[in-house]
């Protein structure tokens, strides 16, 4: 198989020298199109002599373009005068790098070429001609005839002064007398050809062309505020140093330019060190250098780089601590305020101050004062406010800080998780607190806290109170297929402070006796403190009600209790005081049953009358709605008794949105200015309480 692919790889290495004049390298292609003959020609077209003696061949000696440890180098090419060639010829089992140059067979002494239509081309070898390659019959007025002939390349014996000066007869000669201008021959040739396989060749050589890298600042870089740069330049096969000083081959020239004025010429460069150039905010720059040689000339062919970089003006602002507060703590969606501290103004910038509709921007102004607060009122509960504070043309500031809005959410709070299938925290009462979004899920109407792969903790933040603080909620735990062992345990509900501090700790438990599971509670620790005597069934609703005495850093639990003094358990009395809680967790990890746990019917209060659920309880007597759900804006509420009755309804956030009274046995509701949705109908009556899921369509 012929490879040629490694006379290709040859064409593109490229020639450094002390004159760096242009080196064309060219793939000669043999007349008769003969494979085994490859010629490379390297010509020198400058105007000084290029030194090769970095340039060889090396063969690999089994044969392959693959490496080999068996590598023999050939001779180096060595000088190439200005216009003169290298031939590197490749025939049969043997490879020879051989030179020539341009002869003028006129002159009779194989000169410099002149392009006057005799010149010829003469690959030689010390003093013997090889090759006579190329020339047009007849144009060198001898009638020289030159061929190649199944691929071999030969000359054509002649009685000039010139090719006899060349010992032509010392080789054989193929002749073709269909060629004009050609004397048939019929000698042998010295030798029969040999294949040869151009692959089993490498070319290569260990110098590139002068390079000249300004590596920073980079082009089109754009750099914070400062006064001064670094320009970082690097030379390659290009000696920098002193004029004519000993193997140096030059230096470098170079401009500086400020924005679109003119270029200013820099001193000399005789060295590659750093250079330091003063600059100023707000302007833009340009670096030109170039390679010269000791006579301040330019390198031929040119080596040359350019590298644009702009300054950035400062922002001297600085922002500091943010703040946010309820304008109100209702049941309604009401108003919060915040604050924005700053430093660093005054400093002859006038910002813009960009804030969402409706927000109103006061405090101190950052364009005359020093320091200070900038104050925003008027934000929407439950919706942040994004905050941008932009420099002029002088300035880079372009700052943007968020003011999350707080949470004025009142306790008690109720969520009887009438949301649509899918993610818990895709409801605006709840927030990731931990693990993978999306993870804990609403199924059917409950809360879905599955131990195992699930891993997301969710939030239901509220207003902090003092003193004592309940939850209380339905919970089912799912059949597993065996009892809670001794080591399974979870807790699956709790509080949690501004941190990681959660307490009471609600958890499921191994059994006492024979049956499925228990619960437990803990007032600050992973583990149950205190469990529950009585044994629990999986598939059964039970309601549970916690609370944390925030005073005395202790937990309570109480099951399927009716009053506060019903029979409960305590968690450990830990370090006084406790923590003020702003959360409710449900809280999903591993354990090695991966239970699941349904809740429901969350309730979270100040007190334990508050955390039932009085429509099972403490019903008022004949309390009817109809119709349910609503779909002409009005709904119809009965009672057997004449008292006044306070009719309220919340959505699902805890907002009050309708507040009425009436007296009598029966009344129409209108609900027209609450839109469609799931809410939460609360009654009270003569100290007797009911509520409702209301869906208004």
């Amino acid at each position: 198989m012929k490879k040629n692919y490694i006379f290709t790889l040859l064409l593109t290495l490229c020639l450094s020298g002390l004159s760096f004049g242009q080196v064309i390298i060219t793939e000669l292609a043999d007349p008769n199109n003969d494979a085994n003959a490859r010629y490379v020609e390297i010509y020198n077209a400058g105007d000084d002599a290029v030194d090769m003696t970095d340039w060889s061949l090396k063969r690999y000696t089994n044969g392959s373009s693959g490496l080999s440890s068996n590598v023999i180098s050939l001779t180096p090419i060595g000088s190439l005068a200005s216009g003169a060639f290298a031939i590197i010829a490749a025939k049969g089992s043997n490879f020879q790098t051989v030179y020539g140059m341009a002869a003028d067979i006129s002159a009779g002494t194989g000169g410099p070429a002149d392009s006057n239509g005799d010149d010829q081309i003469v690959l030689f070898d010390g003093s013997d001609i090889l090759v006579d390659i190329f020339g047009v019959p007849g144009e060198d007025g001898t009638g020289t005839c030159h061929e190649f002939e199944d691929g071999r390349a030969e000359r054509k014996s002649t009685s000039t002064a010139a090719s006899a000066a060349w010992n032509e007869a010392d080789w054989n000669v193929w002749a073709d007398s269909t060629v004009s201008g050609c004397t048939s021959h019929t000698n042998s040739p010295r030798s029969a050809p040999t294949d040869f396989d151009p692959g089993a060749w490498i070319g290569e050589t260990t110098s590139t062309e002068p390079a000249l890298t300004i590596s920073s600042p980079s082009d089109g870089a754009v750099l914070g505020a400062t006064t001064s740069v670094d320009v970082n330049v690097s030379a390659s096969n290009f000696v920098v140093g002193a004029l004519n000083g000993s193997g140096v081959d030059g230096h470098i020239h170079w401009t500086l330019q400020e924005n679109s004025d003119a270029a200013v010429t820099q001193t000399m460069k005789y060295d590659t060190n750093d250079e330091s150039i003063s600059v100023a905010p707000g302007n833009s720059y340009t670096i030109y250098m170039e390679l010269v040689d000791n006579t301040h000339t330019a390198i031929t062919p040119a080596v040359n780089e350019t590298v644009t970089f702009s300054v950035a003006y400062p922002c001297d602002l600085v922002l500091g601590d943010v703040t946010t507060t309820c304008d109100a703590i209702t049941s309604s969606i009401d108003t919060y305020s915040g604050t924005i501290a700053f430093s660093g103004g005054n400093s002859g910038t006038t910002y813009a101050i960009t804030a969402p509709a409706g927000v109103t921007v006061g405090g101190d102004n950052p364009d005359t004062s020093a320091a200070g607060i900038i104050t925003f009122t008027g934000m929407t509960e439950g919706t942040d406010a994004i905050i941008n504070i932009s420099g002029d043309a002088t300035s880079s500031c372009d700052l943007n800080t968020n003011l999350a809005s707080p949470v004025c959410l009142p306790l008690p709070i109720a969520d009887d998780f009438t949301y649509p299938d899918g993610s818990l925290i895709d409801n605006s009462l709840w927030v990731n607190n931990g693990g993978t979004m999306g993870d804990l899920m609403v199924i059917s109407g409950q809360a879905l806290v599955q131990h195992g792969t699930p891993s997301e903790d969710a939030n239901l933040e509220f207003i902090p109170v003092t003193g004592n603080i309940y939850y209380a909620l339905d919970f089912t735990v799912v059949d597993p297929g065996s009892p809670i062992s001794g080591t399974d345990t979870q807790y699956f509900a709790h509080f949690k402070d501004t941190g990681y501090g959660y307490r009471a700790r609600l958890d499921v438990v191994s059994p006492s006796a024979a049956g499925d599971f228990s619960v437990g509670i803990s007032t600050k620790e992973s583990t149950a403190d205190a469990t529950w005597a009585t044994d629990l069934s999986y598939g059964t609703s039970y309601r549970a009600t916690v609370k944390y005495d925030q005073d005395n850093n202790i937990a309570q639990l109480w099951i399927d209790a009716a009053v506060e003094g019903d029979t409960s358990i305590l968690g450990t009395d830990e370090s006084d005081p406790g923590d003020s809680m702003v959360a409710f967790v449900l809280r999903q990890s591993d354990s090695e049953l991966n239970e699941g746990v349904l809740v429901d019917n969350l309730r979270i209060a100040t007190t334990f009358a508050a955390t039932t659920l009085s429509i099972e309880r403490n019903a008022i007597e004949g309390f009817a709605t109809y119709p349910n759900p609503i779909t002409n804006n009005t709904f119809t509420l009965t009672s057997t008794s004449n008292e006044e009755k306070s009719v309220m309804v919340f959505n699902l956030l805890g907002k009050k949105v309708l507040d009425t009274r009436f007296s009598g046995t029966k009344s129409e509701i209108n609900v027209a200015a609450i839109h469609a949705g799931i809410y939460i109908l609360r009654v009270t009556e003569a100290g007797k309480t009911a509520t409702k899921k209301l869906v208004i369509k």
